[in-house]
């Protein structure tokens, strides 16, 4: 071993006797140092005047070593490494080099720069000292390339950096601002780095339609400025966009009033064309239609979008309505589509229930279900807003849901036969007291009246209207209320004894006594009899006989065990047919002809069941025919009653 002893000005550290190829003993060694731009030693470091570290790497005989990793260091305060890493490889001569720049325009102080090797696993070290001094950064003038351009054009914008009067030779951040790219009229890089010692920008138009002022500016650095002239876009289409929402109803409905009608001013691209004046009416203002709150047109501006916005609030009477847009100073003019101002509310006389079947085989079979639909339009004919509630009682069975929302007037829930099934009601005919069950449907809608003048418009003292009371559910199917029967107050005074008719309400019933005596709004109702149909099949008729050979028809009714009729798509048929006659010319009896006119049960809720025909024939009879055959009803369900019928 050998101490550690200096070696050409250098510190070689844990130095040992060191056989190198070829022979020879040594210590290896690194030489450092520092260059500028010319190559000549220097150790003066300032921003945008980079320096070269040279490491000169040789081997205990002195020669030079390539291949090796160098690894430099030094206070990153004050300097940085090109590349980032600090490291670079020996070349053929032994030599390391990396580009040493100032970390900042505003660095200034004192550093060593300290660089290492190892060689054959013995390591060579090397040091310099060296200053950092504050570059003086200066901006040119900007560089426009095109000072005026199209709406939508570009150009290229350019600064060149200098530090202490020379082009920068490393890359400085030049920050770029202009007031349309602030807001979002222009687009431009807010950071360029400089590319031997020139920033270089792309400037696009994106509306800014005026002289934008640019201004490009660097730490530590002067700032300089320039301006672009940006013609203004050519409007060449005024599009209507939208009407939110498309219907209003009339001032004081308690609905939706008002809509915002949309228009947009673009250019021949389709680009926004912004700042100009566009001038707003209304075709009809009947009924106090009000534009922005007022009675007369308006002028406004396009937004930066090219759009631009006006109100249209109902007034008292429903109609159609268009609102006309013009571009002031020029023919460029567009209308909406048409604005609906309805009076929302359902109306008495509009106002329809329907169902898929009424008599369905629920008197024993819980889950059978049928549709109910309702049809619900205003005075004019109009569907009621999406989203009216309509709400359902029934006094049985059940309706899923117990309520429903409109869409485009209408909505639709499901009858299902369930518990409760009505046992006790009293009904007309003094018959049937199982088994059949009201349904009833309403909402809050007004009174139908009589339009004499077409002002779609109520005028009282010159035309009529039908009041409306209470609603109720008429469980016993009298058509008047009964004490128990549920019914649904909405607060009238009771200042009639029992509502009037216009001879369109048909069998709306109301609860006496509870109509206001003014038209207005109320509970518009329909009500109608579900019938939960047993499965087992009875017949009244008889006694059937032939009094000749023709054909002869016979007529029964069928129902079920409550008197109802049985379920819709219930079948008849004809089986075991022993109805027998003579025949002229024959010895042996013959069978009849049998044939069920109307053989299927029809949607019905009538008291008794429904009403069917047969027929029996015999041909080239000597005697009437006779006998027996069975009347094989069969359910929906399948539940078949076989009923004899017989032919005297």
């Amino acid at each position: 071993m050998i101490a550690e002893a200096p070696v050409g000005g250098l510190s070689v550290q844990g130095a040992i006797n060191y056989i190198v190829s070829g022979g020879g003993a040594g210590v290896p060694s690194l030489g450092l140092s520092l260059l500028d731009g010319a190559g000549a030693a220097s150790t003066n470091l300032a921003a945008g005047r980079p320096l070269t570290a040279s490491a000169q790497v040789r081997d205990g005989s002195g020669r030079p070593v390539p291949g090796l990793v160098v690894t430099f260091s030094t206070n990153a305060s004050l300097a940085k490494f090109s590349p980032a890493s600090g490291t670079a490889l020996t070349d053929s001569a032994g030599v390391a080099k990396v580009q040493v720049l100032a970390a900042s325009i505003d660095a200034a102080g004192a550093a060593v720069m300290n660089a290492s090797v190892a060689v054959g696993g013995v390591s060579a070290d090397g040091s310099v000292s060296y200053a950092v001094s504050p570059g003086a950064v200066t901006l040119l003038p900007l560089v426009i390339s095109s000072n005026s351009i199209q709406a939508y054009g570009t150009t290229a914008i350019s600064v060149e950096v200098q530090v202490d009067g020379k082009l920068s030779e490393t890359p400085i951040s030049v920050t770029f601002t202009s007031g349309c790219a602030a807001s979002g009229k222009a687009s431009l890089p807010s950071v360029v780095q400089t590319v031997g010692g020139k920033a270089v920008a792309t400037y696009t138009d994106k509306g800014c339609a005026g002289t934008d002022s640019i201004t490009a500016s660097a730490q530590g650095a002067n700032s300089v400025g320039g301006s672009i002239v940006v013609a203004a876009p050519t409007a060449a289409n005024l599009q209507y966009i939208s009407s939110l929402p498309a219907t209003i109803y009339l001032k004081g409905t308690g609905l939706v009033e008002v809509s915002t009608v949309t228009f947009k001013l673009v250019d021949a691209t389709g680009q926004a064309v912004a700042g100009r004046d566009i001038e707003l009416d209304l075709d009809t203002r009947t009924g106090g239609v009000k534009l922005d709150g007022g009675d007369v047109a308006v002028v406004k501006k396009t937004a930066a979008d090219g759009s631009v916005s006006v109100t249209v609030a109902a007034g008292s009477n429903p109609t159609p309505v268009l609102v006309k847009a013009k571009l002031v100073g020029s023919t460029l003019s567009s209308q909406s589509n048409r604005l609906t101002i309805s009076t929302g509310l359902p109306t008495q006389d509009s106002f329809s229930l329907s169902v898929g079947s009424p008599n369905i085989e629920g008197w024993v079979h819980d889950g059978v279900s049928t549709p109910v639909s309702i049809i619900a339009s205003d005075r004019l004919g109009n569907p009621v807003p999406n989203g009216t509630t309509i709400n359902f009682i029934v006094e049985g069975a059940q309706v899923s849901p117990s309520n429903c929302a409109t869409t485009d007037g209408r909505c639709s829930v499901a009858f299902i036969s369930a518990e409760r099934r009505p046992t006790s009601d009293s009904e007309p005919s003094g018959r049937v007291t199982k088994g059949r069950v009201t349904l009833l449907a309403y909402t809050l809608g007004e009174e139908s009246f009589g339009d004499r003048n077409g002002n779609n418009l109520f005028d009282a003292g010159s035309e009529g209207y039908s009041d409306l009371g209470d609603v109720f559910i008429d469980a016993n199917e009298s058509g008047n209320y009964a004490s128990g029967e549920q019914f649904v107050p909405y607060g009238a005074s009771g200042l009639c004894a029992a509502p009037g008719s216009d001879g369109n309400y048909g069998d709306v019933l109301s609860k006496p006594a509870t109509c206001d005596g003014v038209w207005g709004r109320a509970h518009v109702r329909r009500h109608v009899v579900m019938i939960l149909s047993g499965s087992k099949a009875m017949i009244t008729g008889g006694p059937y006989s032939m009094s000749g050979c023709g054909p002869t028809s016979f007529d029964l009714m069928l129902y079920d065990e409550n008197g109802n009729p049985m379920p819709a798509g219930t079948t008849l048929s004809a089986t075991g047919n022993f109805v027998k006659f003579a025949q002229i010319g024959s010895p042996d009896p013959q069978t009849a002809t049998l044939d069920i006119v109307n053989n299927t049960v029809l949607d019905s809720s009538a008291v008794g069941g429904t009403k069917h025909t047969f027929s029996v024939y015999a041909e080239k009879c000597a005697s009437a025919p006779s006998g027996t055959f069975s009347l094989n009803v069969k359910t929906p369900k399948g539940i078949v009653t076989p009923i004899e019928i017989r032919i005297n």
